[in-house]
């Protein structure tokens, strides 16, 4: 059972890092949740369907390209909102959001989490190694910093920054 927005109600939004959607979406589509912030779905086009198939008609899924600078099947963003509301994409506000997003690194969404209630997310897909390797680190630093100088011109709201950092 999924609970339906409203004043009264929770809302249950789940960060998950899958690795492989196709893999992975017959143990997701078990969880409740209202929506789940996806990062690296790998998933090409023509497989979009069936992850959609998976999840059943009353979930909606937006799913990213994959990155290109990958020379294998890795990467992209997306989020599964289910119930009766819909995904909204707000266009980016600053140039370089627009560059990045969709592109497998970076999304962005909003969704009504109670009555007349909003919620921007950004999905962040960050550069594996991060930890150890200060160009992967520095990169999704910059990815960051795009965000948030997106953020800094949006009206005030619920916003969140969410994903795998790496």
């Amino acid at each position: 059972k999924v609970n339906k927005p409203s004043k009264h109600q929770p809302f249950t939004l789940e960060i998950a890092n899958v690795t492989q959607l196709a893999n992975q979406a017959h143990i997701l589509c078990t969880r409740e949740f209202n929506a789940m912030c996806i990062t690296e779905h790998s998933l090409l086009p023509h497989q979009f369907q069936g992850a959609k198939n998976t999840f059943g008609a009353s979930s909606k899924i937006d799913l990213s390209k994959l990155d290109p600078e990958k020379g294998n099947q890795t990467g992209g963003t997306g989020l599964i909102l289910r119930g009766d509301k819909h995904i909204t994409k707000p266009a980016p506000i600053s140039t370089r959001m627009a560059e990045i997003l969709d592109q497998g690194r970076a999304g962005l969404y909003a969704y009504e989490v109670c009555t007349d209630v909003f919620c921007t997310t950004y999905v962040v897909y960050g550069y594996t190694n991060g930890d150890s390797c200060n160009e992967a680190a520095s990169r999704t630093d910059d990815l960051l910093s795009i965000i948030l100088c997106d953020i800094e011109q949006r009206p005030n709201g619920p916003i969140l920054i969410v994903g795998d950092l790496n």
